[in-house]
């Protein structure tokens, strides 16, 4: 394969019936660029374990990322209905450390930013949404709906193959008040 690949792209080298069927290119270019640093002849060339893991991990969520739907933004009140993803990602910094508010338990960290019209709302990211779907969706489910003046209120929530997020309200807290 080493000789091979001097003269041929990674794809010429692949099993053609492999090829055939391959819809996505970039991914087998990387993991074949990882095989090849794995077999370099002296073992100072050759990545670590960990190193391994990262970029398999990386390629799996550039995949993910890649095959995933858009995010669907749901609008439950006036002050999200013009809001987009990107929007979002802008808001917070692409979720920056200084947006960070606080954590939901082990499933997800919750952000404080504001709108575009100064009014400061509650994100709620979940981790790694395939293992946390049935918490996104009791929060969701719960949330919706929901109105009583000392529980915050649910304005919008977004869905996507590989994140999910909850908006509320900001409900200033006593020492808000009082300062």
């Amino acid at each position: 394969i080493m000789s091979k690949t001097k003269d041929q792209t990674v794809m010429e080298t692949v099993d053609p019936e492999i090829s055939s069927t391959c819809e996505d290119f970039a991914s087998v270019e990387e993991l074949f660029n990882l095989a090849r640093l794995c077999t370099q002849e002296k073992s100072s060339d050759r990545p670590t374990i960990s190193d391994i893991i990262g970029i398999l991990k990386d390629i799996v969520f550039s995949t993910e990322v890649e095959n995933s739907t858009p995010p669907k933004m749901v609008a439950l009140h006036e002050d999200m209905s013009s809001y987009t993803y990107e929007d979002v990602l802008s808001m917070t910094e692409n979720f920056g450390d200084t947006y960070i508010f606080g954590y939901g338990g082990a499933s997800c960290t919750v952000y404080k930013c504001l709108l575009n019209n100064s009014k400061p709302i509650f994100i709620e990211r979940f981790y790694e949404h395939h293992r946390y779907t049935a918490d996104f969706e009791t929060a969701r489910d719960l949330s919706v709906g929901m109105k009583h003046p000392n529980i915050v209120s649910l304005i919008g929530y977004l869905v996507s193959s590989y994140e999910n997020l909850l908006f509320y309200e900001y409900m200033p807290s006593l020492w808000d008040l009082l300062h």
